[in-house]
């Protein structure tokens, strides 16, 4: 799936030069079905499926590189069951 994000939006979504940092990643075991929609909005690769099922039998998402984070929200904003959210360190 591409997603093309407009300049101004980008810029919304923390797309812009100024680096900003997410201090963690937060995905409510409840509420996440293991879709990995998360995963692949992505465009920086923050996000993994995880290696092993849950006890419902889901692979959920996990941190790959939480340094990669530019705290853009695209992985809460297509959330479709408000699964994940990204505390940032601003």
């Amino acid at each position: 799936m591409n997603i093309i994000i407009s300049p101004m939006h980008r810029r919304r979504l923390g797309g812009s030069k100024m680096a900003r940092k997410a201090k963690d990643i937060v995905v409510d075991k409840r509420l996440c079905k293991g879709c990995q929609i998360c995963i692949s909005v992505c465009p920086h690769g923050v996000l993994k499926k995880a290696d092993d099922v849950d006890n419902r039998g889901f692979f959920l998402p996990v941190i790959a590189d939480l340094d990669a984070c530019r705290v853009c929200h695209l992985c809460e904003m297509e959330c479709p069951d408000f699964a994940i959210s990204v505390v940032s360190l601003e």
